[in-house]
C-alpha cells in the first residue's frame, strides 16, 4: 500500500510520522483491497488534527479524522476509527456476496 504524508502549518516529528505510516499499513489486514492512504497532519491552535484519505478498489474513498492535543493520541484515534470503518466495509461486502454453494437465507 502506498502512503503519502503532507503537513499543513506545522512540523511533525519523524517518529510520529513513522508510527502513523506503520499503523496505517497494518490496517491492510482488514481489507486487502486498500490501494493507498494520504495522511494530512495539521495543527489548529491547540489541537493536532490528522486526516486520512484511504482509496479502496471498486469503492468510494474513506475520509477519517483524528483530533487530540497530542500527535500520537490523534494518530491512535484515527487508526481506531479507520479500523472500525474497514471492518464494517469488509463485512458489508461479504454479506452481499455469499460464497459459492452457501445458502443465501439461513439453513434451508
Amino acid at each position: 500500500m502506498r502512503v503519502q504524508i503532507a503537513t499543513r502549518g506545522s512540523s511533525v516529528p519523524e517518529d510520529v510520522q513513522a508510527r502513523a505510516v506503520d499503523q496505517i499499513q497494518k490496517l491492510e489486514r482488514f481489507d486487502a483491497e486498500v490501494l493507498s492512504a494520504d495522511l494530512v497532519f495539521e495543527e489548529v491552535r491547540h489541537l493536532r488534527k490528522v486526516e486520512a484519505i484511504v482509496s479502496i478498489a471498486n469503492s468510494e474513498p474513506m475520509v477519517v479524522t483524528g483530533e487530540k492535543e497530542e500527535w500520537l493520541s490523534a494518530v491512535d484515534e484515527l487508526v481506531e476509527r479507520l479500523g472500525r470503518m474497514l471492518r464494517r466495509h469488509r463485512e458489508r461486502r461479504t454479506e452481499r456476496h455469499p460464497r459459492n454453494g452457501a445458502p443465501e437465507f439461513g439453513l434451508g
